[in-house]
């Protein structure tokens, strides 16, 4: 294995079969643990458990169970760039019992939660629980969120139906839960789902209510993926910020058991990137066989919620949620990502390992993750250490399905002058950057050649859509 940068100049990629291996070796040996140094879950599940009994002790609100989501809970994290989600799951607010979704809707029902916002704002204002709080009109995912800091880990907190009473449950299941309470988790997905699917087609519409309600099921998909698809995850994170994308090329791995399978996942899902802003296709991480997730069929049948948007990533979930849908107060340049993307799956494939620690995107990030920290001194706890293990190839084919679906684009997906973008990404500023996304349109063939080479067939679903539209 490199053991300096002399060596790490002459290592390149070569997933060829017989061929030298040094590259992949660094990679699942030296990069991907980089990933777990310095995290440490103390600090957080400490943060966690003031906030949560101060929420239990909120007047007025009777909170039936708080499940811990986000990278936290999902067990995805990455030192110095996470927070904790926290769905509090509400029975009942000044006596009103709130189990059914509709009393949630419409415009009483966000009155309703502008109200509970406030009122538990003000509680741990009053309750000296953290050093700020913040409500927020529109979070990062959610609405009417509150903010909260504590011990420098900052919670986001989200008022929510538990439209399974506890009662209705296993009986051991724990007041305050995170997700381990997978019966629960499983209960409120299939009753919000049957509701869903109960509804017309042509009715059908996104709900973000729905959508928070489903934390324990988008934790229990994503924490049930191998560890070692996990470290994929937690290294995507550090560039192109969608898990979604890792967990979507996993379920092509044919060949889990192999080393390299890392290192496709990774390119796999840069690759990903490029051909959904390019051609626009929808990325839908399905699961046939209904555990969690949704059917191929159930995700069209709101083809019509989501084809106007410009990039479609469907909700592992709940199938009328885009992930990538623009949020107001949130902008996202999805063309500037897709370049990012681009350039760094092009230094992957054509560069050395060296350029890849030293003169890349992913520089900064594998820069902050290998500094020291003394305050982070915590052992990893034991699934943690299964990530240095090979795992099992059932496992990896155990992940999600995928569509990928041609569709027309608003605006024939921008065929103007081509345009090669900048070389130099090290210094990549997203948001000051401006360039034409002509440069994606002949790159997407390439990208899927790419694809279709470490996937096969795997890669592409069949059959044409509702629409009569091409599924690729």
């Amino acid at each position: 294995m490199p053991a300096d940068d002399d060596e790490l100049k002459c290592c390149y990629l070569d997933l060829k079969r017989d061929k030298n291996k040094e590259y992949v070796r660094y990679f699942n040996g030296h990069v991907l643990p980089l990933t777990l140094r310095g995290v440490s879950y103390n600090v957080p599940k400490a943060v966690t458990d003031t906030v949560v009994r101060r929420l239990h002790e909120c007047p007025d609100l009777q909170v039936g169970r708080v499940h811990i989501g986000g990278s936290y809970g999902r067990a995805t994290l990455v030192r110095g760039a996470f927070d904790v989600d926290l769905s509090v799951f509400v029975n009942e607010y000044k006596g009103r019992e709130l189990h059914d979704l509709k009393e949630w809707g419409g415009e009483a029902g966000e009155r309703l939660q502008r109200d509970m916002q406030k009122h538990v704002a003000r509680w741990l204002r009053q309750s000296n629980a953290s050093e700020q709080v913040v409500e927020v009109e529109y979070g990062t995912h959610y609405k009417h969120c509150i903010n909260v800091k504590v011990d420098g880990v900052e919670v986001d907190i989200k008022l929510v139906p538990s439209v399974v009473p506890v009662a209705t449950a296993a009986s051991s299941a724990p007041r305050y839960a995170g997700s381990q309470a997978k019966d629960l988790g499983k209960a409120q997905r299939d009753a919000l789902m049957q509701t869903l699917l109960d509804t017309p087609p042509e009715k059908r519409c996104a709900d973000p209510v729905r959508e928070a309600a489903l934390a324990e099921a988008l934790t229990a998909f994503v924490k049930n993926t191998p560890e070692r698809v996990k470290r994929v995850v937690r290294l995507i994170k550090c560039c192109v910020l969608l898990e979604a994308l890792v967990l979507t090329v996993a379920g092509w791995e044919e060949n889990p058991g192999a080393r390299e399978a890392e290192v496709r996942c990774f390119q796999g899902a840069l690759n990903l990137m490029q051909f959904a802003v390019a051609e626009g296709v929808i990325v839908d991480a399905c699961d046939e066989s209904g555990v969690w997730g949704h059917s191929q069929d159930e995700g069209w049948s709101c083809e019509h919620v989501w084809t106007g948007d410009p990039f479609v990533m469907l909700h592992p979930i709940d199938f009328t949620c885009n992930l990538g849908k623009a949020q107001p107060g949130r902008t996202v340049d999805w063309k500037a990502l897709a370049w990012e993307a681009h350039e760094l799956e092009r230094v992957m494939r054509e560069e050395s390992m060296w350029a890849l620690l030293h003169d890349s995107s992913l520089t900064p990030a594998l820069k902050a993750m290998a500094a020291p920290d003394q305050e982070d001194k915590e052992e990893y706890k034991e699934e943690d250490r299964e990530c240095v293990c090979m795992g099992s190839a059932s496992a990896w084919r155990s992940g999600p399905r995928t569509i990928f679906t041609r569709r027309a684009h608003p605006e024939e997906r921008l065929r103007s002058g081509h345009s090669s973008g900048p070389r130099g990404v090290s210094g990549y500023e997203p948001a000051t950057m401006s360039m034409s996304a002509s440069w994606l349109v002949p790159a997407a063939a390439a990208v899927v050649a790419g694809l279709a080479l470490m996937f096969g067939s795997r890669m592409l679903g069949s059959g044409s859509g509702p629409s009569g539209r091409e599924r690729r």
